[in-house]
């Protein structure tokens, strides 16, 4: 990112950002979490597999919402909506779980959206498969607003403005966008409906966490 190499990345994973400790955890040398966005990792995604806990956790949700989401940020940011369909991250996902199966790594498929309808549930049971003593106050916090939630002097405050401004996890209330709603131009449409088809054929997997 921004013409920084891989060492400049590990570099910062010496000294990981501690964003809060609600559960008063302490942080050693034996726990990493590494949340990334898909299409950053590029080739290194193997390398930080290697690296971090298992099983890997995979997010997906909606490409509908999720897409729509990513344009509503990028008109905020005052930057372009026509930018590359790679960053929206679905086929380096698909390239990532079939790495991720084909390396025999233990993983999961999480769907963001049932997180948020039951949230307990899912955190009750992301708290055993990773040997995590659960406490109700997980799902509650004070907002902190000028928190700092990046390694670049807050230049992307604005996408996390929501997050850090909530007391909790919120029940999901987006509607999901028709598929014509989306722009024929450049292939977004035919990209959003293919990635639909992705989504739907993932929340079939025997990986996914599931009530």
């Amino acid at each position: 990112y921004e013409g920084l190499k891989v060492t400049d990345a590990y570099q910062n994973l010496e000294s990981p950002l501690v964003v809060s400790s609600p559960i008063n955890y302490t942080p050693n040398k034996k726990s990493l979490v590494i949340k990334e966005m898909t299409f950053q990792l590029k080739d290194q995604f193997q390398q930080l597999a290697n690296i971090t806990s298992h099983p890997i956790l995979f997010l997906i949700r909606d490409p509908r919402l999720s897409i729509s989401s990513r344009i509503s940020k990028k008109i905020a940011g005052n930057l372009p909506t026509d930018y590359p369909l790679k960053e929206n991250g679905w086929e380096d996902l698909i390239k990532q779980i079939r790495t991720a199966e084909d390396l025999d790594f233990s993983y999961k498929i999480l769907d963001t959206t049932q997180f948020r309808i039951k949230p307990e549930f899912y955190i009750k049971k992301l708290c055993s498969i990773y040997g995590i003593k659960y406490k109700p106050n997980m799902l509650s916090w004070t907002p902190k607003p000028d928190l700092p939630l990046d390694n670049l002097n807050g230049k992307h405050r604005y996408l996390y403005a929501r997050v850090l401004e909530s007391t909790g996890i919120e029940p999901p209330i987006e509607p999901i966008p028709d598929i014509s709603k989306f722009s024929e131009n450049n292939d977004v449409r035919a990209y959003v409906n293919q990635a639909t088809l992705d989504f739907h054929k993932l929340k079939r997997s025997r990986k996914v966490i599931r009530p």
